[in-house]
């Protein structure tokens, strides 16, 4: 060897892929020269570990924003036939669609209030589907009374 000569040959490289693999012999990355060929392999493939790693992490949010969307789709989906059903088609569109609405005057309307005799002393005594099934029976009998006067609009609360 020449003693004019500037270099040095590095012979020996830890034989790691990862940062993990070379704090387990008690290394860190800073130990090892920087142009060696291991340290390169070392952090590219650190890198390609935390983009795996991130994906992954991208793929389970983008899932869960799938299912909110879904979810969210369904429950504008039920907004919209409560609004249906609760107000004239012609307002509940308008709503939908984010318009103003302008109040109307009707000249002559109908107004039924209805009660149920007792009900708060029928709970207690009634199961939930029991409850549920004498109110739907109570609507279809106001249903079918409104075909039969013929009434323009029908809702209910």
């Amino acid at each position: 060897m020449q003693s004019n000569i500037e270099s040095l040959i590095y012979i020996c490289s830890p034989y790691v892929t990862s940062i993990t693999e070379l704090m387990q012999f008690g290394m860190r990355l800073t130990a090892m020269p920087l142009h060696d060929a291991t340290r390169d392999l070392i952090l590219l493939n650190q890198q390609r570990l935390t983009d795996v790693e991130v994906n992954l992490q991208l793929e389970a949010n983008n899932e869960q924003l799938e299912v909110l969307a879904k979810d969210l789709e369904a429950e504008k989906q039920k907004t919209e036939m409560i609004l249906r059903d609760m107000l004239p088609l012609s307002i509940a569109t308008q709503l939908m669609n984010g318009e103003h609405i302008e109040a109307r005057e009707y000249e002559q309307a109908t107004v039924m209030f209805s009660d149920v005799p007792n009900f708060q002393s029928i709970l207690p005594h009634s199961k939930p589907k029991e409850i549920v099934q004498m109110l739907n029976d109570l609507f279809h009998r106001f249903d079918r009374l409104v075909v039969m006067h013929k009434v323009g609009i029908k809702k209910e609360s």
